[in-house]
């Protein structure tokens, strides 16, 4: 009844406290779990949206907040517009940049779209409204208080499928309208 030899690696493993090496297939289930896949807890998979929502509000509270204290403090919205801009675009180009791995081995937390001059082209009128929105959302709290921007910015949804209708000719199905109604009768 002797028990099984292990390998010097189990032997210091078990003696340092460190488990064993979990298979691929373990890693990737785990993985498929934290992002909600299959494999992950029912109740889970049934609060991702509920608790994206929540995080959101939440956040957009609070960042609510704090851009009309720092614009009580520094009285500078489009600078700070700017400013906030930029560090977005600094963190998106974080994502993109390769880390070493030491070597020739490269790392990508994430893929840099590939653009033609075509495709920018059709970006930069969007981009430009993106940003001027962000602006204006940031301006905002600068000369009224933080729940009438919200009020505001709580519209944008309503604008975007009425300004989508008159100027565009592109409209929504019917669901996307109904989704509108606790927006609107909310505020």
């Amino acid at each position: 009844d002797r028990p099984a030899p292990r390998s010097a690696l189990q032997q210091r493993r078990r003696l340092d406290g460190l488990n064993a090496p979990r298979p691929v297939n373990e890693g990737r289930a785990a993985v498929r779990r934290l992002q909600g896949g299959a494999g992950s807890p029912k109740l889970l998979r049934q609060l991702k949206i509920p608790l994206a929502f929540t995080c959101w509000y939440l956040f957009s509270i609070v960042y609510s907040i704090a851009n009309k204290q720092v614009l009580s403090a520094w009285n500078f919205p489009c600078t700070s517009a700017a400013a906030q801009l930029a560090v977005g675009a600094l963190s998106v180009l974080l994502l993109w940049t390769p880390l070493p791995l030491g070597g020739e081995k490269r790392l990508r937390l994430r893929s840099p779209p590939s653009l033609d001059a075509n495709d920018v082209r059709k970006l930069v009128p969007v981009a430009s409204c993106l940003a001027a929105g962000h602006l204006l959302s940031t301006v905002a709290p600068a000369y009224g208080t933080v729940a009438f921007t919200n009020v505001v910015k709580t519209l944008e949804p309503l604008f975007t499928c009425a300004f989508s209708a008159l100027l565009l000719g592109q409209t929504f199905p019917l669901p996307v309208y109904l989704s509108l109604l606790p927006v609107v009768f909310g505020v």
